[in-house]
Parts: structure tokens; C-alpha cells; sequence
């Protein structure tokens, strides 16, 4: 018989918090910063009420790298309050930065260091009761052009691009866990987004997407991958070498429908739901409006999900 032993993942990506901003960003004041702590209080509170294994943050933790004109201290100060936040709910915490998570004009060492990451490369988790391994994927390593072309506009690079030394890490780390179930995890997209929206530019992609696609696609069992970035809920499913993957960009949580997602695994099943916070109706009435009048976030049918993995 097949273990049915069930592992619980917590999903947040691009919480773009500033816990001293008394403005929203982005069109129309969509993203809530004003409402940091609230948001983070609420996030923290969902994730403790659940029997969670692993709590993962996909990048664009704070609003550094330029964009948003947030003070280079309050960057890692930030860093370290959502980390440390993280922390209590009392499973392992895994993180990667986004174009977001560093100073302007400065490497990634320091959030790096934070995360407690080695450098420039991400990690795996491998739950083998449920056959699962799952890949955070570390994609903001800039080349010297990249980075110098992105400093005329006033901020980091806005793609993303993963160093030699993740490639050979993430090859490593598939042909160890040859004939297990894999999620990938990015910040910057690995797939396009789906034809239900016009396709993101270069700027959503991770640079060179095209290798890691192929190393992920030789595994042969890379059932899903999560992304951020977009600030957009999106999912479909697209061949994958053989056979064929769920692409999936999770909403961000700075504006609506200000959620994360609970994903749920076992050896015959990958599925999850979106989990809005219970933020009062009249702090989401702007972001909301905003949101839907050029970006949906979403299709209620995408919530649940499910993959069947028994094939």
C-alpha cells in the first residue's frame, strides 16, 4: 500500500512589507503597506492554525532594490522581523529573495546571510514518507551588464537569473532524489503565465529559465511549479519533457486578494486551496477595485486544486 502519510506546506510570496510606509504602492494605491504589521499579524495567525511541515516565502519579502524609495536599513531590519516571524509558527522555514531583498545597487550577500543561505543558492526539502522533494530555487544573481543597465532606472535588476553554482546545486539535488514527486519554487517565473492574460515580458522571467526548465524536465517527475512576482494568481498546465506540469504564480500578499496557499501532499496527491486573510472589507475595497479592473486574481475554479499523483 502506498503511504497516504499527508505533509502541509504554507505558501506567501511578495509581501513587500514596509512596516514604516504611511502610503500604498503600485496603480492606485493597490498594495497595503500602510497595513504591514496587520497583514503579518494575520498571516502569522492563519499559518500557526495549521498542522504545518514547512512554511516557504518565495521573494520580494520588503520594497528595497529601488522602485519604492525605501530607506537601504529598514531592508534587512525587515528581513530579519518576517524571518523571525516565520520562526514561531514551529516548522522549518524556507526563503529565497526577490528582486526586492537588497539594497540598491548592492549583491545579495547580506540577505543571503540572513536567510541563512549558502551563496547565491537556494534549497531543497525532501519529505520521502510522501515521496516529495520540494526545490526553492535562488534567482538573483545578476550579471555585471544586467545589473548596470537596470542602475540607470533607479533600481535592481527586475529578472532574475540563477548562477552557475544553483544549476549545478538543483542538478545535484534531482538526481539525488531520483523517482520522488518535485515542486519547484521560484520568485521570477520559470513558465509563462497562461493565455487567459496577456504573457508576461522578459522582466517576469528568470534570464536563463530555459536551462533550469531543461534540467527539471530530464527528472522526469516535476509535478509542480510555484512562482511570484507577477502579483497575479494564475495556473495551467504545460508539457514538461515527457510528461506534463502544473505552472501555478501565487497571488502576492501586499494586495488582493491578500492570500497564501495551503498545499497538502501525499505519495498519491499534490493539492491546495488559496487562503484570504480576514482583512476588514474597507481596507481591501481600493486594492480590490483596482486589481480587478486590469488584473483578475484569479479563477474561483483554481481553489481547490488538485494533481493526482497514483500514475
Amino acid at each position: 500500500m502506498p503511504s497516504l502519510a499527508e505533509i502541509h506546506i504554507g505558501l506567501v510570496t511578495d509581501t513587500h512589507f514596509w512596516f514604516e510606509s504611511d502610503c500604498g504602492f503600485g496603480a492606485d494605491q493597490r498594495q497595503l503597506q500602510p497595513q504591514s504589521q496587520l497583514l503579518l499579524d494575520l498571516l502569522l495567525t492563519g499559518l500557526r492554525a495549521q498542522p504545518l511541515d514547512l512554511v516557504l516565502h518565495l521573494g520580494d519579502i520588503t520594497c528595497g532594490g529601488g522602485g519604492y524609495g525605501m530607506p537601504d536599513p529598514q531592508v534587512a531590519a525587515t528581513i530579519r522581523k518576517v524571518k523571525a516571524g516565520l520562526e514561531t509558527v514551529g516548522c522549518p522555514v524556507g526563503m529565497v529573495p526577490g528582486n526586492h531583498d537588497c539594497r540598491l545597487g548592492h549583491s545579495f550577500a547580506d540577505t543571503n546571510t540572513l536567510l541563512g543561505l549558502p551563496s547565491d543558492r537556494g534549497v531543497g526539502y525532501t519529505f520521502p514518507e510522501a515521496r516529495l522533494h520540494i526545490e526553492l530555487i535562488h534567482s538573483q544573481t545578476p550579471t555585471r551588464a544586467e545589473k548596470a543597465a537596470s542602475m540607470q532606472e533607479g533600481a535592481n535588476p527586475i529578472h532574475g537569473r540563477a548562477a552557475p553554482a544553483e544549476l549545478v546545486r538543483l542538478q545535484d539535488a534531482l538526481q539525488a532524489v531520483a523517482g520522488l514527486n518535485v515542486v519547484v519554487c521560484s520568485h521570477q517565473l520559470l513558465m509563462p503565465m497562461s493565455s487567459w492574460r496577456e504573457p508576461a515580458g522578459p522582466k517576469m522571467q528568470i534570464a536563463n529559465h530555459r536551462e533550469i526548465v531543461r534540467l527539471l524536465a530530464r527528472h522526469g517527475q516535476v509535478q509542480a511549479i510555484f512562482q511570484g512576482h507577477t502579483h497575479a494568481y494564475d495556473l495551467h498546465q504545460t508539457p514538461l519533457g515527457r510528461g506534463v506540469c502544473t505552472a501555478v504564480v501565487a497571488p502576492a500578499l501586499i494586495q488582493w486578494p491578500v492570500s497564501w496557499l495551503h498545499l497538502t501532499a501525499t505519495s498519491q496527491e499534490l493539492r491546495w486551496q488559496l487562503k484570504p486573510l480576514p482583512v476588514p472589507p474597507e481596507i481591501l475595497a481600493r486594492s480590490q477595485a483596482s486589481v480587478e479592473r486590469d488584473q483578475p486574481a484569479g479563477r474561483p475554479a483554481w481553489s481547490p486544486w488538485r494533481i493526482d499523483l497514483s500514475g
